[in-house]
């Protein structure tokens, strides 16, 4: 009697499952970050929501079946559901903003209870359908076991061709579905398939012979829960080790990657490829290993996988000059690989072996296999929660990789002690002080300290930070004290030109009362809106160390003003879901390859912000050219003015412009703002400051300030004619400068030939003769900064 049709198609079925699987945690990340905010917590929490609904699936449908005759035509109707299910849970974030608008006026300031709700919003959108993902491999490796034929696949194989089709599905969503068509058509994609899959299987039960289903022995009916002896519990108990220490090795090598490359949306791309290609290769590998001495084999994998980590980790920063500061792609791949791969080939033996420790019989296998499952599942999640909100906050960065490479390490030594392989005693013992020596010896031996030596490494070290969601570093160079977060340089102590960025907006506004700034840095910026009759400024950024920091070592005493509103929250949902109204709003987001950065650049984001406006507000936001080509530069620029139709661009020094906008008043400078920097006043003593070397040339003489507008309306329209609007659902910008090299040069022949006289943004009688000496210093501006 041949085998039913559908037991070979088993990991095609299963293959293709995995691809939208990974499919759909990706589009939800990502609208994770747009509609929950940017912070670790609320990223760390749809994943969270996933895996826990993957754990909750492999319970319920690995405990209870429904009978050979009829679990292929459940796993159909299983896909089907997904994909009604899915398509729903991508328009339920969509509307999630009623829910958070109400939450976040609710918990205002009370960050923990605002932490609380998002989370189980979260988990109220995205469980349900995890639930039904982690359902179908279970479902299928129930089906497989079950029938008693030998060409049916092992567990091994299906997860191993799970996975190999996550890492398809990882790269094509990753690279290809997002940010060439979107989001949600990326979603729609993954919907399609699984209803496919749905109705490719239903098709196959319909078409295979009753009577060779009914050939099979064991109806199975819902099970009871398997009986657990002590070798089982050690069991579950390394299912959850393993579990733990792969999501919390996750977690830590993300936050490796940010010290040794500019993290942007290719890295999580490729090293979440990395790891599922490594497991992939060790599912495949571990079907060439010998069925006798699993134990031994299991604890010895877990032992060689702390040591390994150890090893790639603790090599000395100079190891790294070959990717440090790369934006080539290429580079970063390959980084990723040479530092993940044999890690994640050794976890991908170790899981199948922990399966096999089960596995006497098969139907031993399938009364636990939902459970095993599961219980790895939540350890991941611990892992990976752990790690971000505890340990690395808590122990460092250092520390953690110490933590966890030693939860591997006494994870092999227990399962080496309890092998019940015959083996001598002595033998287990000489085996695990063996490994336990050597992962000693690598931490003794290596001078490396984690982050501080990659950090300090161009200047003096004066404090770190390690928030959960980057590294907050004061460094001191060329006798000059900075702020960087994950190495990428925020701003400085001394007086620069950040200044610029609420000077003009503030002069250009007729009467501003109340500010609004989203990314404080050191403060240059923030603390200038306060030398002006304003009644209330709020500063939103995602880094709560940050007050500390610049009181510490940036003349902080500017957050003590009563004026003063420190908001440690993502700037995008303060914008969103904030009821309060500003007068200016200032924007400065700078890297334009960072995620957080590229969201900040969005019409929906601008639709936004002009919610938030009083009549006659004005946004103000750095444009970094130089992250830019000429083509995203033109985007940004439409994006923007579809939104401010009345707008201007400015000049500030290296080339970060300052795009200044209204949706219904016209920006100027008056006789009665340019009055609060005549000399001996506060305002004309800040800009006592010059972009050049030449003491003279201060920015509190009339003819410097007004120099530095490059245009209006017309240029701008010129320049915004061959964009696009860049949306929220298609990421483009954060791929598109993902790979771009700096270089301001690239636009100043567009700049050049498209600048307007400064007498248009000025009062006619008080620019009276200074026309054409302005118009010089103008152009000086535009070759100076854009070479």
């Amino acid at each position: 009697m041949h085998s039913p049709q559908f037991l070979r198609l088993l990991p095609l079925f299963l293959c293709i499952s995995g691809f939208t699987a990974l499919g759909y945690q990706m589009c939800w990340v990502r609208s994770g970050t747009i509609f929950f905010g940017s912070a670790i917590s609320a990223v760390s929490t749809v994943i969270a929501a996933f895996f826990a609904g993957i754990a909750l699936g492999s319970y319920l449908f690995g405990r209870t079946s429904v009978g050979y005759r009829t679990i292929f035509r459940t796993y159909g109707i299983l896909e089907l559901c997904i994909a009604v299910v899915a398509f729903g849970t991508q328009i339920m974030l969509y509307k999630s903003d009623f829910f958070l608008s109400g939450f976040f006026e609710l918990f205002h300031g009370r960050e923990h209870m605002l932490i609380l709700m998002r989370a189980a919003l979260i988990f109220c959108i995205i469980t349900p359908v995890a639930t039904l993902i982690g359902g179908v491999f279970p479902l299928i490796c129930q089906l497989s076991i079950h029938s008693y034929d030998k060409q049916s696949p092992s567990p091994t194989l299906l997860y191993g061709v799970s996975t190999f089709g996550s890492l398809v599905g990882c790269l094509i969503t990753g690279l290809v579905l997002i940010p060439v068509f979107g989001i949600t058509s990326a979603n729609l994609v993954n919907c399609a398939l699984s209803a496919l899959l749905g109705v490719s299987a239903l098709i196959l039960w319909n078409k295979t012979p009753k009577t060779l289903l009914l050939k099979k022995s064991d109806s199975l009916q819902t099970q009871r829960a398997p009986f657990l002896t002590t070798q089982t519990i050690l069991i579950y108990l390394f299912f959850a080790l393993t579990g733990c220490a792969t999501l919390g090795f996750e977690v830590v090598w993300t936050r490796f990657f940010s010290l040794i490359i500019h993290t942007t949306a290719f890295t999580y791309v490729f090293s979440l490829s990395s790891i599922l290609l490594g497991i992939t290769i060790g599912c495949m590998v571990t079907r060439l290993l010998p069925k006798k001495g699993t134990a031994l084999l299991f604890g010895s994998t877990n032992i060689l996988i702390g040591i390994t980590i150890s090893i790639i980790f603790l090599r000395p920063v100079s190891n790294w000059d070959w990717i440090r500061d790369s934006t080539d792609l290429s580079l970063q791949a390959i980084s990723c690989i040479a530092i993940l791969l044999v890690p994640s080939i050794l976890m991908g033996i170790s899981f199948p072996l922990a399966m096999r420790l089960v596995r006497s019989d098969p139907q031993h296998l399938r009364g636990h296999i939902g459970l095993l499952l599961s219980v790895n599942t939540i350890g991941g999640i611990v892992g990976s929660l752990s790690v971000g909100f505890l340990f690395l906050p808590t122990f460092g960065l250092h520390n953690t990789l110490l933590i966890f490479t030693n939860i591997s390490i006494q994870t092999g030594i227990l399962a080496i002690v309890c092998a019940g392989e015959r083996i001598k005693f002595i033998k287990k013992v000489a085996l695990c002080v063996a490994g336990l020596g050597l992962w000693l010896l690598v931490w003794i031996m290596s001078p490396v300290r984690l982050p501080h030596d990659f950090l300090g490494e161009r200047g003096k070290l004066i404090e770190v930070r390690e928030a959960p969601s980057s590294f907050l570093s004061v460094v001191k160079r060329y006798q000059e004290t900075l702020l960087e977060i994950d190495g990428m340089w925020q701003g400085q102590k001394s007086h620069d030109y950040q200044i610029m960025a609420a000077h003009i907006p503030t002069l250009l506004h007729p009467s501003p009362k109340s500010v609004l700034v989203i990314g404080v840095g050191t403060g240059q910026t923030a603390k200038r809106f306060l030398l002006y009759d304003i009644n209330r400024l709020d500063c939103a950024d995602i880094e709560k160390d940050l007050p500390v920091l610049i009181r510490h070592h940036f003349e902080g005493a500017w957050l003590d003003d009563p004026r003063v509103n420190f908001l440690a929250e993502d700037g995008r949902m303060v914008v969103t879901y904030s009821k309060a109204h500003y007068d200016i709003i200032s924007i400065e987001a700078g890297q334009t390859f960072r995620s957080v950065a590229a969201s900040l650049y969005t019409i929906d984001f601008y639709k936004k912000i002009k919610d938030r406006l009083e009549p006659g507000g004005l946004v103000s936001q750095f444009v970094p050219v130089g992250f830019l080509t000429p083509r995203e530069f033109s985007s940004v620029m439409r994006s923007f003015i579809e939104v401010f139709p009345q707008s201007t661009l400015w000049f500030n020094k290296h080339a970060e412009l300052i795009l200044i906008g209204s949706p219904d008043y016209k920006p100027h400078l008056t006789k009665e703002r340019l009055r609060l920097i005549e000399p001996g006043t506060r305002i004309f003593n800040d800009l006592a400051y010059s972009f050049t070397e030449d003491s003279l040339r201060t920015q509190n003489q009339l003819i410097y300030f007004t120099a530095n507008y490059l245009m209006g309306m017309r240029g701008l329209s010129k320049i915004a004619a061959t964009g696009v609007v860049y949306h929220d659902d298609k990421p483009e910008l954060e791929y598109n400068t993902a790979s771009i090299p700096y270089s301001p040069a690239r636009f100043h022949d567009l700049i050049e030939k498209n600048l307007e006289p400064p007498a248009s943004i000025i009062d006619s009688s008080l620019f009276y003769g200074l026309t054409g000496i302005c118009d010089t210093v103008q152009r000086e501006n535009v070759h100076a900064a854009l070479r």
